[in-house]
Formats: C-alpha cells, structure tokens, sequence
C-alpha cells in the first residue's frame, strides 16, 4: 500500500537532511532540520542541530530564538536566558528577536499575575 516501516521512513529521513546540510548548506537548511525534529519530538537530535547550526552560523539571530526557544520549552531556564542574552549581543537590530523577546516576556508576567491572584 506505499506505506513504509516507520523507522525505514525516519532513517531515510536522516539521510537527506544530512545530504542536504552538507550539500547545501546554509542556517535555513539548518532550521528546516530542527523544526522537523521538534515535530517528531526528537529533543536530543533537535539540541545537536541547534548547537551544530549555531557553531556554523554564528550571525544567525533565528538559530539562537530556536535555542532560547528550545531551552525554555524544556525548563532549562539558564540557558534560554543564555541564549536570548547572545541574540541580542550578536543581532541587537533584529524585528523578529524583539518580537520573540517581548511575547516571552508578556507571557511570564501572566504566569505571575495568575500565580498571584490564586
């Protein structure tokens, strides 16, 4: 019926993006990698090409939102903050992180004003 074994389809999966990084690489490729992990819930693969995209990408002020992201999903809270901190060392002028940055920031005060009035 066409339909492949799921861990066929996932191994073929990390094949084509790894051709695709080495073949063509740029921190886009990067992020299609990563967002795709996140999908799947593959946090340990989504970690490594975070740091591997950063390293090869350092200007790239979406690869770190993606890690700060990444970092406060998983209630690793330093190291958000870690990389919010670098973003906006490396990329102060950027619309998207200021964006990022204040909707994070109004959602942690409305996790305070909740907490408060309970």
């Amino acid at each position: 019926d066409g339909i492949r074994d799921a861990q066929e389809t996932r191994g073929l999966g990390d094949v084509y993006k790894r051709q695709a990084r080495t073949q063509a690489p740029s921190a886009r490729v990067f992020m299609k990698s990563i967002l795709l992990e996140r999908e799947l819930h593959a946090t340990k693969v989504e970690e490594e090409l975070l740091l591997e995209g950063i390293n090869a990408y350092p200007d790239s002020d979406k690869l770190y939102m993606m890690a700060g992201q990444f970092y406060e999903n998983e209630g690793i809270d330093e190291s958000a903050r870690r990389y919010f901190r670098q973003v906006v060392q490396r990329c102060p002028l950027s619309t998207a992180l200021w964006i990022l940055l204040s909707r994070i920031h109004i959602g942690r005060c409305r996790r305070i004003e909740m907490t408060n009035t309970r």
